[in-house]
């Protein structure tokens, strides 16, 4: 296999690589010159990887900006990140097996995903706006279960005083019951008669005829 190159004055985040030093067993290490000036020695994989992205400092910062400890394993935005980058790189059909992929500055880094994407409000997940679109900036937000459900694939769409929307918030709007919207939907029914008086409309619904 190929080595690897990494050239002297490449720049890694807030880490810039100076030279390599003596590799400890297999692991080849690099000795970095950080943006506020510390010299650090990092390993490959971590500086690839997008773990190591500063000496330390970008994280006493992210900290201090979002009032809590920097510990990224217990933090919720870090099991969103590690999750969200493990549905897209495996064949599950609602991720990975579709094409839904992350963008590389996420995939790379989780301090990049944080800086993005900010801390996460209680009761809230990661939701994608466009839901056949990526896991990538402009199109991702904290959002609670209500709004995510009606961001699913199979929901409905019709026009609705003349513009599209969401039939389940027509619905809601018309104080209509939603599973009889439905129904007529899957019935054929137009748009415009979906929410029809019940009994005012039920003579005039379309009939199955019978051979």
């Amino acid at each position: 296999m190929k080595a690897i190159t990494v050239e002297n004055g490449t720049r890694f985040g807030r880490l810039v690589v100076n030279e390599e030093v003596a590799p400890k067993k297999s692991h080849r290490r690099f000795r970095c010159v950080c943006d506020c000036g510390n010299v650090v020695v990092v390993h490959l994989s971590a500086l690839r990887s997008g773990l190591s992205r500063s000496c330390g400092c970008l994280r006493r910062e992210l900290a201090t900006t979002h009032g809590r400890s920097w510990k990224g394993q217990q933090t919720p935005e870090y099991r969103t990140w590690t999750h969200m980058r493990s549905r897209c790189r495996s064949k599950h059909k609602n991720y990975g097996g579709r094409g839904i992929k992350v963008c590389k500055r996420w995939d790379e880094s989780f301090e990049a995903f944080l800086s993005d994407m900010g801390p996460k409000p209680p009761g809230t997940s990661i939701d994608r706006i466009d839901n056949d679109g990526d896991y990538e900036p402009g199109n991702c937000r904290w959002a609670p279960m209500r709004t995510q459900i009606r961001n699913v694939r199979h929901n409905v769409w019709i026009w609705y005083k003349g513009r599209r929307c969401l039939l389940i918030e027509a619905a809601e709007a018309e104080g209509f019951p939603v599973e009889t919207a439905r129904g007529r939907k899957k019935r054929g029914w137009p748009d415009s008669r979906l929410f029809d008086p019940v009994k005012a409309s039920y003579a005039a619904r379309p009939q199955s005829r019978r051979e």
